[in-house]
């Protein structure tokens, strides 16, 4: 495992400034600050890297200590997610249902994105007292129609969508200092933000139908395309990375909204 400080020694490929230097001069954040923030959330349950602290921008001077301590890292993701599954739930539940390669994506959802790419849906659901519920959805637009990643560092875009409407509601674009939060998508022009997706009801149902058949499991992440007939499972995991809504919406995943969510189901074990 890389040295926390050996991370922070690194240099900034187009300023060849640290991390800590850019942060200290654009948010006017001390160093001893950020060593001081790296070191608390090390530990768990947040188990926050240096590299994490960086990408997620907890550095932000706008988050309270108690928003910062909201965000985990890989494998604060990892543990939080072990905690939550019930005891004889102990692996993924499902392999892959499908491939992204054979699927045609809707042509409503390739106009937004300006790819014939299939941008995957995230949802994760949870299971609470009789019945199964969305925790949070999130869309990946992928950087071009050649590649198929769509995290934000690798020049795809990653952004929240709301539950109830199926619209979007943020969109990122980089990590850390590099983060942009574009209303239009950057190659196209098309306006995003507010944007609905279509089949959304059709979303909704898949991973709620899909989550009553695995009751065995307190939490679980679905991967989904929308096709020109629907909403198509690609897969499931009974470990999400929740870096990924961390990244979508700026906010830690222990927040004041979920983390009750996250105690009433350990307290229903």
């Amino acid at each position: 495992m890389t040295h926390p400080f050996a991370i922070l020694g690194a240099q900034h490929p187009s300023t060849q400034l640290t991390p800590q230097q850019i942060v200290a001069r654009k948010y006017k954040v001390s160093t001893l600050r950020q060593l001081a923030d790296i070191y608390t959330l090390k530990l768990g349950p947040n188990y926050l890297t240096a590299r994490e602290y960086y990408a997620h921008e907890v550095y932000r001077p706008d988050l309270t200590q108690a928003e910062k301590h909201a965000f985990v890292g890989e494998l604060g993701s990892t543990r939080l997610n072990a905690a939550l599954q019930k005891p004889k739930a102990a692996s993924p539940p499902l392999a892959p249902l499908c491939s992204r390669d054979t699927l045609t994506q809707h042509p409503q959802v390739s106009t937004l994105t300006g790819s014939q790419t299939v941008s995957r849906l995230r949802l994760v659901t949870v299971w609470q007292g009789r019945c199964s519920r969305v925790l949070y959805a999130l869309w990946t637009i992928p950087r071009d129609q050649t590649t198929p990643q769509t995290v934000p560092h690798s020049g795809g875009m990653i952004g929240e969508i709301d539950i109830g409407s199926g619209k979007v509601r943020s969109m990122r674009k980089g990590v850390g200092t590099d983060t942009q939060w574009p209303t239009n998508h950057p190659r196209t022009g098309v306006h995003l933000m507010g944007a609905a997706l279509p089949h959304w009801q059709s979303v909704l149902d898949t991973v709620r139908v899909a989550h009553n058949s695995q009751r065995a499991y307190a939490l679980l992440g679905w991967d989904l395309a929308i096709c020109p007939d629907g909403a198509r499972l690609i897969g499931g995991t009974a470990n999400p990375h929740h870096g990924l809504y961390q990244f979508a919406t700026a906010r830690g995943i222990l927040n004041e909204t979920f983390a009750p969510v996250f105690e009433e189901i350990k307290a229903a074990h």
